[in-house]
């Protein structure tokens, strides 16, 4: 029996919280010649019970923009950008809209392991995915502070819209994943001044 559906997974992950008897269903994965299944379930089930741990004790401490070419910081922010109860602000100064590429630095803490932190970000205009970027950071050690730096490349200035178009319509989504598992999300809408 070979079972990768997710909300199966979650189902039988309240059922486990539920006290009396483990669930047949979870019983017969277990007792199952399929040691892939098994162990899918288990680390699924484990994830699940740190999950909590995970987003409780992972922040955004800092982060900025710099001029890839030059290293010049073109914006910089200390609030928590990983709260996903909110949309956030920044205001950017529409000069990055010029860079050739722009090099984003993260600073974060994790007071969990994490064994394949990464993300995955939307540049959403009015709605409307006009973007999106995957970047893998690798295994979080407990307890730690680390800085993650990423270039992203500029699109050719003929596609690219002015800043006038773009500021308070554009909203950064950013998923924060340790592998599979979504950590904390976050929506950061830029106005460009």
């Amino acid at each position: 029996m070979v079972v990768y559906n997710w909300q199966y997974f979650s189902i039988i992950y309240a059922a486990l919280l539920l006290p009396g008897e483990i669930p047949l269903v979870v019983v017969t994965v277990l007792e199952s010649e399929n040691t892939e299944t098994q162990s899918d379930l288990l680390a699924y089930v484990a994830a699940m019970a740190n999950t909590e741990d995970i987003l409780k004790g992972f922040s955004l401490n800092w982060m900025n923009l710099r001029d890839a070419d030059n290293g010049k910081v073109l914006w910089q922010g200390a609030d928590d950008l990983s709260s996903p109860e909110k949309e956030h602000e920044a205001r950017v100064p529409k000069k990055i809209l010029k860079s050739r590429a722009v090099s984003r630095e993260l600073n974060f803490t994790s007071s969990e392991e994490m064994t394949r932190f990464r993300l995955e970000q939307r540049v959403m205009f009015k709605g409307k995915c006009l973007e999106e970027w995957n970047f893998d950071f690798g295994f979080v050690i407990p307890g730690s502070t680390n800085t993650w730096q990423s270039v992203i490349e500029a699109a050719p200035e003929s596609q690219m819209m002015p800043a006038s178009v773009l500021s308070g319509n554009v909203v950064i989504e950013t998923y924060f994943y340790d592998d599979k598992l979504l950590v904390s999300t976050s929506k950061v809408r830029i106005y460009y001044v």
